[in-house]
């Protein structure tokens, strides 16, 4: 809410580039999932991106690269989430 009393809209771009992504891997264009990823990243260095970069790098047989993107989700993430990185 604002100063008024007002609602305040929330624009959540991240997430917006999120599922741009995801609508490229799943089109197999991995590239410019990345790139949207990246952007996101940019934006707001939510861990769940390092996860999601993490993926699309597997995707793509870039093993090295995905797993210093893993480290870097398991650096940020909550303990409860470790799970998801293995």
């Amino acid at each position: 809410m604002d100063e008024k009393g007002k609602v305040l809209a929330f624009n959540n771009q991240t997430q917006k580039y999120r599922d741009l992504a995801q609508s490229k891997a799943d089109e197999g264009d991995y590239q410019a999932s990345l790139g949207f990823l990246f952007t996101a990243l940019k934006s707001n260095p939510l861990p769940a991106i390092y996860g999601d970069i993490a993926y699309i790098y597997t995707e793509m047989n870039l093993f090295s690269l995905s797993n210093d993107f893993w480290f870097k989700y398991l650096s940020v993430c909550n303990e409860k989430d470790f799970g998801i990185a293995y």
